[in-house]
């Protein structure tokens, strides 16, 4: 579910917003990323404060339900007519859920690459990856991530990141270099495809 700052001002019942969903929620800024301003919530009084932290970064607010699932992502590189999709990579959640501290501040290990998942699974996941980058326009570089619930097989796409991280320890760039393109590569290949598209 999704919801405007105006719209959560003016609803008497907070609940009509989020009804359709069952607890735990996870309730984000639509425009951010790194986890930063994310809450997982268990009540009314918690989706409230979550709310209005989420509002402190953005006027929109997404809210998910949370599901029992594997957190896999797969990164895209290329043009708008030629991307090629990596081999998919496996994020590592301690506890409930992959906060900016695990993500950017341990120095434990945040995933693994490649995924450990069955053929048929791997290649959805690399089709609806090329499917959501190609849906958006993307050009260059995104990351698509999922939550594959293994016991139904559901695979859920959670978003496409047209900026993921790109430092030699985020997972775009180690699916990559799991795929055969090092970093000095990848970075050589986005450089291109910034001056094809640029004319220059």
């Amino acid at each position: 579910m999704w919801f405007t700052e105006h719209e959560w001002r003016t609803t008497t019942d907070h609940w009509d917003l989020v009804k359709s969903l069952d607890w735990p929620m996870y309730v984000k800024p639509a425009g951010m990323g790194s986890s930063i301003g994310i809450s997982r919530v268990t009540s009314m009084e918690e989706l409230r404060a979550g709310v209005e932290l989420a509002l402190a970064y953005d006027r929109m607010v997404i809210v998910e339900q949370g599901v029992t699932a594997r957190e896999i992502v797969c990164g895209v590189l290329g043009g708008h007519d030629t991307p090629e999709v990596s081999v998919p990579g496996e994020l590592i959640v301690p506890g409930d859920w992959l906060d900016y501290e695990a993500k950017y501040l341990s120095p434990a290990e945040i995933a693994t690459i490649p995924a450990v998942l069955p053929e048929r699974v791997a290649e959805d996941v690399r089709e609806l990856t090329l499917r959501a980058f190609r849906a958006i326009g993307g050009y260059g570089l995104a990351r698509a991530d999922f939550l594959y619930e293994e016991d139904t097989g559901r695979l859920y796409l959670l978003e496409i990141n047209t900026m993921p991280g790109f430092t030699p320890r985020s997972v775009y760039a180690r699916a990559w270099a799991a795929s055969g393109v090092p970093y000095p590569d990848l970075l050589r290949r986005l450089i291109d495809l910034a001056f094809a598209r640029s004319g220059a």
